[in-house]
């Protein structure tokens, strides 16, 4: 699976922000107080317009090395490696005219993965559809897929976007669980950076 992508997903520039302090302490966290031994990222990641720099008269771009030494959403692996937790990430290009193969890259991924449990981490752009699917979010149906091959003990998680409305942060866990069997939802959230992100996890039976 290698289509580009021209829809919204997780975006590169966006890797490595306060949102990610938050996201892999909240994960690692998961991570050890549940003894698990991986964590696999599902990135839903687009290639991104990079940026330019002007110096003096001249209208540079930002350097192949720079933006790759601050943007490799692989470099996630050196976390792993310092902390002791096999950190795995699909990296491939998220097409939202291709979300089938997409999706049935990562169960294959999940169905081939050894029997070590597991936290499956979705980061798409803004997180769980709301309603109507947009190329930002994860779609219900995928949820469902994923939870549907993940193993008891196994751990689903996602990353949840502040939605156009008061209620997001009540209605996102709730129907969440609606989709994984009525389990319970676990929410991680920081009042100091990030504020308008949580996670959401829950643990397959």
């Amino acid at each position: 699976m290698d289509a580009r992508s021209h829809g919204a997903a997780m975006k590169e520039r966006w890797f490595a922000d306060d949102r990610d302090l938050v996201k892999w302490s909240a994960l690692l966290h998961f991570a050890r107080r549940h003894k698990l031994a991986r964590i696999l990222q599902v990135a839903y990641l687009r290639d991104d317009e990079r940026p330019r720099v002007t110096i003096g008269d001249e209208d540079v771009a930002v350097d192949n090395a720079v933006w790759s030494f601050f943007r490799d959403v692989h470099r996630v692996h050196e976390l792993g490696v310092a902390t002791g937790i096999r950190i795995d990430v699909i990296a491939d290009r998220f097409e939202p005219t291709q979300r089938g193969p997409y999706v049935d890259s990562v169960v294959a991924t999940i169905r081939a993965a050894a029997a070590d449990s597991m936290l499956l981490f979705l980061d798409p752009d803004t997180g769980l559809e709301p309603g109507r699917l947009g190329t930002v979010h994860v779609a219900r149906d995928e949820v469902r897929r994923y939870w549907a091959v993940l193993r008891s003990g196994d751990w689903l998680s996602i990353y949840q976007h502040a939605r156009h409305d008061t209620t997001w942060h009540a209605d996102v866990p709730r129907e969440l669980s609606a989709l994984c069997g009525d389990a319970t939802t676990k929410v991680a959230r920081s009042a100091d950076i990030g504020k308008d992100v949580m996670l959401l996890f829950v643990e397959k039976p």
